[in-house]
C-alpha cells in the first residue's frame, strides 16, 4: 500500500534507534530482510552484505514547488483551463471516495490491494491524525476524481488516487493535481514526493507538472543459511543486483 516499507524510528539522529539496529544489527531471529527506503536514507551507511536495487520515484522539490504551475507542460495547462471550463470543482473530503477507488482498478481488470473497507477505515484514522488529506474532483456534485495526501515531517507523499475513466477527457485529474500541490507549495515541505516511477505512463503524468526522477533503493540481506537460501531462490526468480 506504499512505496516505502522497512524499520520506522522518530528518535534523532543523535539517539539509539530500533531501525537502526535491524539495518545494521538485525537479531538473531531474521533470515533474511527487505525494505524499501525512502530517497533521504543515506545507504552508504550500510554493511556491505546488503544488496542494493535502484528504483524510481518523482519528486517535486522544495524549489519546484516554489515554481509550482510555472513548469506545467502546455497539454497540463489546456486541461486545466478545459476543466475550469467544464466547472470542475476540488474539495476536500472527510472519507475515502471508496467507489473510485474500486473503478480505478476494475478498469484494469485487477482487485484493490484491500478491501476498500478496511482502506476506508485506515483513511478515517489518518484524517483524524491530521495525517492525511483527501481532495475530490467534482462535476455537477458528482466525483470523479479524488486523490490522498499522507503529510509527515518535512515531507508529503502522493499515496492513493483514484477516477472515473469517463472523465479523463474534462481535465479533472490535471486540475485536482494543480490544487493540491498549490495547497503544499504553500507549507513547509521540503518535498513533496509523487510516489512511484517505474510504470510509464504514471511517470509522464507527474513529470507533466514538473516532477523530477530521483534514486531510492531496495535492499536487502540474508542473515542466516535459510536466509541465503531463500535469497538465491528470489534470484533466481526475479534477480537483484548488488551494490555497485
Amino acid at each position: 500500500m506504499f512505496q516505502y516499507f522497512g524499520p520506522v524510528t522518530f528518535a534523532s539522529d543523535q539517539e539509539p534507534s530500533p531501525g537502526r539496529e535491524v539495518l545494521f544489527a538485525p537479531p538473531d531471529d531474521i533470515d533474511y530482510a527487505y525494505f524499501s527506503l525512502p530517497p533521504s536514507v543515506d545507504t552508504s551507511r550500510l554493511p556491505q552484505n546488503w544488496r542494493l536495487l535502484p528504483q524510481k520515484t518523482l519528486v517535486i522539490d522544495k524549489q519546484g514547488l516554489g515554481l509550482w504551475g510555472n513548469l506545467f507542460r502546455d497539454d497540463v495547462k489546456n486541461k486545466i483551463r478545459k476543466a475550469r471550463r467544464e466547472r470542475v470543482m476540488i474539495s476536500i473530503a472527510s472519507r475515502l471516495p471508496k467507489e473510485l477507488w474500486d473503478t480505478a482498478y476494475a478498469r484494469k481488470s485487477l482487485r484493490t490491494p484491500i478491501d476498500p473497507s478496511v482502506l476506508e477505515k485506515w483513511c478515517d484514522d489518518l484524517v483524524a491524525a491530521s495525517l492525511l488529506a483527501i481532495h475530490v474532483a467534482s462535476i455537477d456534485g458528482r466525483p470523479v476524481a479524488f486523490r490522498g495526501e499522507l503529510m509527515f515531517g518535512e515531507y508529503a507523499y502522493d499515496w492513493i488516487a483514484g477516477s472515473d475513466p469517463q472523465y479523463h477527457s474534462t481535465g479533472a485529474n490535471q486540475l485536482l493535481m494543480a490544487e493540491i500541490g498549490d495547497e503544499i507549495s504553500k507549507m513547509s515541505f521540503l518535498a513533496w514526493d509523487l510516489v512511484g516511477g517505474q510504470v510509464e505512463s504514471i511517470a509522464d503524468f507527474k513529470k507533466s507538472f514538473g516532477a523530477a526522477e530521483v534514486i531510492h533503493y531496495h535492499v536487502s540481506a540474508a542473515l542466516t543459511a535459510k536466509g541465503r537460501i531463500y535469497s538465491a531462490l528470489r534470484k533466481l526468480r526475479y534477480g537483484f543486483s548488488r551494490r555497485g
